[in-house]
């Protein structure tokens, strides 16, 4: 693989196009001390980008770059899905940096392109060796959680904003229906009792009133699925799945969590 091309011994294969730009703003820096190190893009610096592999002017497979969270899991998962254009075949990878290089290795070597068109067989072959590593990703094991993808492109559209409760975050203050009703700070310390789990490669916030009283506590995990919520009143935190690491993002997540909450508790007193 070479600007843009991928090669078989000396001629073209075919071409491939990297595309996207990403929507999260990761806390994760290159070189970071977490764990799983080439799990996660940000930490080894790669761009985790899209990509569309094809002939010129004629695409033939789609390469999206995910996330995925999920209660049942670990960690945040990043994977590819690989969508082998007409043939309506599809797979899902984990990531590592290695992977797609790898990948069209493979590609090239079972003759997926021939006459300009693809080889279901080659594709099917193809399919078939990459079921069997670590990294291949099952519907089943998709199926319960959150997939967001991690770039807006020309094959990854922009997504819809569905935000069903109107809470909006200007700089540190929390807007709920246009009315500002509490503020967010970044914190060192959090009570130490009631926490799943340390605070070590953690983001931790307090969200309060407006006259400084605590509503909340948040940890954010960086590489994990979920974000973790202690309301003032509570003396347990629950985790809550997300894919989000953007702080304003979570911290509005968190806030519309907390709304449901005093909403819920209101109608059973009435």
């Amino acid at each position: 693989m070479k600007n843009g091309k991928v090669y078989k011994g000396d001629s073209v294969y075919f071409s491939y196009e990297k595309l996207g730009k990403a929507i999260y703003d990761s806390p994760i820096e290159k070189g970071e001390d977490i764990s799983n190190h080439y799990g996660h893009p940000e930490a080894t610096g790669d761009a985790f980008q899209d990509m569309i592999f094809g002939l010129e002017y004629q695409p033939l497979i789609y390469v999206r770059a995910r996330l995925f969270a999920s209660a049942r899991q670990s960690f945040l998962l990043y994977f590819y899905n690989v969508q082998f254009g007409a043939t309506g075949k599809e797979m899902n990878l984990v990531y590592h940096p290695l992977l797609i290089q790898t990948l069209v290795k493979d590609m090239v070597a079972f003759s997926i392109v021939e006459d300009g068109f693809l080889n279901v067989r080659a594709v099917d072959k193809l399919i078939k060796k990459w079921k069997r590593k670590p990294s291949y990703l099952t519907d089943k094991e998709l199926q319960h959680g959150i997939i967001n993808n991690y770039n807006v492109s020309k094959i990854s559209p922009k997504p819809k904003e569905q935000n069903t409760i109107e809470v909006t975050i200007k700089a540190n203050d929390i807007y709920y229906k246009g009315e500002m009703v509490a503020r967010y700070k970044v914190v060192q310390h959090m009570p130490i009792v009631g926490w799943s789990g340390s605070t070590k490669n953690n983001n931790l916030y307090v969200i309060e009133k407006p006259g400084g009283a605590i509503i909340a506590w948040v940890k954010v995990p960086l590489t994990r699925p979920v974000f973790h919520l202690m309301p003032a009143d509570k003396k347990v935190s629950f985790p809550v799945v997300t894919t989000d690491r953007d702080e304003r993002k979570i911290i509005a997540s968190a806030m519309k969590v907390l709304i449901v909450m005093q909403q819920e508790k209101s109608t059973v007193k009435n």
